[in-house]
């Protein structure tokens, strides 16, 4: 079996099991009492985060299979990413959460750190793909700010 065939194996089972943790939390949901003074209830957030996480599992097991349909050649044939890319993004994902929570570093400012930082650490350095992830972090910190503040009303940050 071909390195990429074994990728696209492996994104079916994670699709699968990110889906069935998904249902797990629609279930825990559907246990939850009916809003009473906020205008979405406590039930609000584990359906979103539900729905978020199906969504792009459906992505990623959509790809793994279009990856399975075709049949790569010796120069299609993916290396493996080097071992350090995934330990720097695990070290990101904990001094970003370290920063939110010691440092009381703004969401938006860590967020779209975080995002360019851990986007560089697995694509490629350069200070193009550290603009382009920048502005990407900037409009997905702020969405989600937006998002947390005027329609969940929570603080955070």
């Amino acid at each position: 079996m071909t390195p990429q065939r074994r990728e696209a194996f492996a994104d079916l089972v994670f699709a699968g099991l990110v889906i069935g943790a998904a249902m797990i939390l629609f279930i825990g949901a559907a246990d939850l009492p009916p809003p009473r003074f906020e205008p979405m209830g406590s039930a609000a957030v584990p359906k979103i985060l539900g729905t978020i996480m199906v969504l792009l599992a459906l992505a990623i097991g959509g790809r793994a299979i279009l990856k399975l349909r075709v049949l790569p050649t010796d120069a299609q044939i993916v290396q493996m990413v080097p071992f350090w890319r995934g330990g720097a993004v695990i070290v990101s994902l904990v001094l970003y959460v370290a920063a939110l929570d010691f440092g009381r570093v703004p969401f938006v400012l860590a967020t779209t750190i975080f995002i360019t930082a851990a986007g560089m650490i697995m694509g490629k350095i350069s200070p193009k793909s550290a603009g382009l992830f920048a502005v990407l972090g900037i409009c997905v910190s702020t969405l989600i700010y937006f998002v947390f503040t005027h329609f969940l009303f929570i603080q955070i940050g």
